[in-house]
């Protein structure tokens, strides 16, 4: 069972992880019953921008395989309003990994998840990015269904004979960048103990071999530690810690596991 687990990891990173199609050179039928991308391009009314984007992209077949799939498809006007942003006139606009990243983030290629298996959080299987998306039930029912607090759900529940669509009103944002890329401002302390300990260099590595390894920060604003009565600089903290040692990136030194205790080594979310 395990050789076949690594197996089907492997398969599966070699269809997503690239920009080419393995299978753009094998023709889908089209029948009343289409795959995914073949009804996309059927219905091109509403979708033949992001058909643009699976082709430039090498994974319109990709879309079309036998397999489970969950897509969030952000309709023409959309895709418009996405392009408009960016500044650019078509799809072609965009660099070729962004453009691929941009599908796998906006795909579940492991479940077919329909409105009857919805709830308020992040979805249990991640997009073909390696990402997790949210869902945020407002008032309103299923006209108020919100991707990462982002993208509405202007239409649910598309079934295809390898997925099902949810054709989105606008283009999800997928995550890039490092946890301390995003801090800054009045989270500039919190920076500053992450580079003094140690923890900013493993939260920035990047880890090849198509291992990601994920971390939730819990990040501390300024305001909270001036209202401890605790100056924005270490030695500070270190006095209301109780720490004398100045070494602070000693795992058991307590401004190193002040910080420890603020972080988990997944990703969580809270939309």
């Amino acid at each position: 069972m395990k050789r076949i687990m690594i197996l089907f990891a492997a398969v599966f990173s070699l269809i997503w992880g690239g920009c080419s199609d393995p299978f753009e050179n094998q023709a889908f039928r089209e029948t009343d019953k289409m795959p995914a991308a073949s009804y996309m391009e059927a219905n091109s009314s509403t979708y033949s921008l992001w058909v643009d984007l699976l082709n430039y992209t090498g994974l319109f077949n990709t879309v079309n395989l036998k397999m489970d799939y969950t897509c969030f498809v952000p309709d023409n006007d959309a895709m418009s309003a996405f392009l408009q942003k960016k500044g650019i006139s078509s799809v072609q606009g965009l660099n070729k990994e962004e453009a691929a990243n941009l599908v796998r983030y906006h795909t579940i290629a492991s479940h077919q998840y329909t409105s009857s298996d919805f709830s308020d959080g992040m979805f249990p299987d991640s997009t073909a990015s390696g990402d997790y998306l949210s869902l945020d039930m407002r008032d309103g029912g299923l006209e108020a269904m919100y991707i990462n607090n982002e993208a509405r759900i202007k239409r649910l529940n598309t079934m295809t004979t390898n997925a099902v669509i949810h054709t989105l009103e606008s283009v999800l944002t997928p995550v890039t960048g490092m946890i301390v890329d995003n801090l800054g401002g009045e989270f500039s302390f919190m920076k500053n103990l992450l580079e003094v300990t140690g923890y900013k260099d493993m939260l920035s590595t990047l880890y090849v071999n198509d291992v990601k390894r994920r971390y939730t920060l819990f990040a501390v604003p300024n305001a909270v530690f001036t209202e401890a009565g605790i100056e924005l600089n270490i030695a500070s903290l270190a006095a209301y810690l109780g720490e004398t040692d100045t070494n602070y990136d000693e795992e058991q030194n307590l401004v190193s596991r002040y910080v420890a205790y603020h972080i988990a080594t997944t990703a969580y979310s809270y939309a």
